[in-house]
């Protein structure tokens, strides 16, 4: 066999095992770290983040203090949460990804676009989310 058949041989066996990986990969279920929970878990803090985020850009701090934890809750009052917070800031927010190194304290990534001196900026927000009962709250920090 010349080196063109040699080669035409090796590029087939390779094209066959990428094929094969591929497969495997497609096939595999995903299970997030920490467990299917963690996947439970995410879905529904991303749900709740996302409601939170619509709240504070829609301005409706009412709606927004809802979803603080009990403890953020005893901590600050309705009153104290709106004077701490500046509604009109934010244009967007969308939720990233969301991290669960404990059963019952994860963290949101939360991408928050806003305008500074007339240019777009998206920043990151590492939020904090703990579970009480069988609800998720955020926790303000």
């Amino acid at each position: 066999m010349d080196w063109l058949g040699v080669l035409r041989a090796s590029l087939s066996r390779l094209a066959v095992l990428g094929m094969i990986g591929v497969a495997g990969c497609a096939s595999a279920p995903a299970t997030p770290p920490g467990g299917p929970e963690a996947g439970n878990s995410a879905q529904a803090i991303g749900k709740r983040a996302t409601a939170r985020w619509d709240a504070l850009i829609a301005g409706d701090l009412s709606r927004a203090y809802e979803f603080l934890s009990p403890g953020s809750r005893q901590a600050y009052t309705a009153q104290d949460y709106a004077a701490l917070v500046k509604p009109g800031l934010w244009k967007k927010a969308r939720v990233d990804r969301v991290e669960c190194a404990e059963a019952d304290v994860c963290v949101a990534v939360v991408l928050v676009e806003y305008v500074f001196k007339g240019m777009t900026v998206t920043t990151p927000l590492r939020e904090t989310w703990t579970k009480a009962g069988e609800e998720w709250w955020f926790v303000l920090k």
